[in-house]
């Protein structure tokens, strides 16, 4: 993956979470996110995959950066409070596309104490926005304190 470009990363996953498993998934999103994403990213922390109806849905990943308001009022859409209704949500759930056999082999490794986080997003070399999803197993505060210890003893070696 020499030519990814990357729009967002979440940089707490690493100090937060044991990382294992990773793998590039897409993300379904309308028109407009795909713009925002492109040009602002999308906010990651707190952010958390969860399983559906043998689906995965990535939750709490927000989207934002457009003036609804203006938007709507633009398009002569202010009619519809159906559709702004839809659109004004910056947090809705957003898809991920995954296999099957692979949603299966995610949610068998779900033992409690562990997640499913969205570690960046970026775009490839034909502009589709992708996601790298990793299994987490969350840090306690003593490996929290390991990490920075490591951290800056390699800070100090350079």
């Amino acid at each position: 993956m020499a030519d990814k470009k990357v729009k967002s990363q979440n940089r707490k996953a690493k100090f937060e979470y044991f990382l294992t498993d990773h793998l590039e998934v897409g993300i379904v999103l309308e028109g407009y996110e795909i713009k925002i994403v492109q040009n602002h990213g999308i906010d990651l922390t707190g952010s958390y995959v969860k399983i559906i109806n043998n689906e995965m849905f990535l939750l709490n990943g927000i989207i934002s950066g457009i003036n609804f308001d203006k938007f709507f009022t633009k398009h002569k859409l202010e009619q519809y409070p159906l559709i702004k209704s839809e659109y004004d949500t910056a947090n809705r759930p957003k898809k991920l596309l995954l296999h099957k056999k692979q949603i299966k082999k995610f949610n068998k490794m779900l033992d409690p104490g562990y997640t499913l986080i969205i570690t960046e997003v970026y775009s490839d070399t034909n502009n589709r926005i992708k996601c790298t999803l990793a299994l987490a197993k969350g840090k306690n505060l003593r490996d929290k304190r390991n990490t920075i210890k490591e951290r800056d003893i390699s800070r100090k070696g350079q």
